[in-house]
């Protein structure tokens, strides 16, 4: 099982604050666990930015990036149809990951085709349409965001514990 210690922390240039923080709170290091990862954001600790590097010790870094825009992918697909976007919205569907130039060039031009709508909608309806964007990204990230950490602090783990 894989320890973050306060000497890893240090050695990863932790800010003073963090590195004193975590001292307190895991005097002897801290598991790679659940209960752990819990206690740590109770604590006030950035433990994201510690699970960040240890994907990147590990060369996990784009795996995990690619496990969040698949896991991403249907609430982008939902926004794109709503704002009439159908075409963009099967593209960015269709997107595997495999190829991320491909994934930017495609979400690039969705992007760029939702910022032409609008200018072509004029100024007020791009203001409603916008809004209305917004309000239906809020409601998709918070309908998903804790369930979407925790799958995602899960997947951490999973990969972690398998390169050990």
């Amino acid at each position: 099982m894989i320890t973050i210690t306060a000497d890893y922390l240090r050695q990863h240039q932790a800010c003073p604050d963090q590195l004193k923080l975590f001292e307190s709170t895991f005097p002897n290091g801290s598991k790679l666990t659940i209960k752990d990862y819990r206690k740590a954001e109770k604590a006030g600790l950035d433990s994201g930015w510690s699970l960040w590097h240890l994907l990147a010790d590990h060369n996990l870094t784009k795996d995990f990036i690619v496990f969040t825009l698949r896991q991403r992918q249907p609430h982008v697909v939902s926004l794109l149809t709503k704002a009439g976007l159908s075409g963009q919205a099967a593209s960015v569907g269709s997107l595997d990951w495999t190829d991320l130039d491909l994934a930017g060039r495609v979400l690039d031009a969705a992007g760029d085709a939702a910022w032409a709508a609008g200018d072509a909608a004029g100024d007020a309806a791009w203001a409603a349409a916008r809004a209305a964007a917004w309000a239906a990204r809020d409601a998709a990230w918070d309908a998903a965001g804790d369930a979407a950490g925790d799958e995602q602090v899960r997947w951490i783990f999973k990969a972690l514990k398998a390169v050990r």
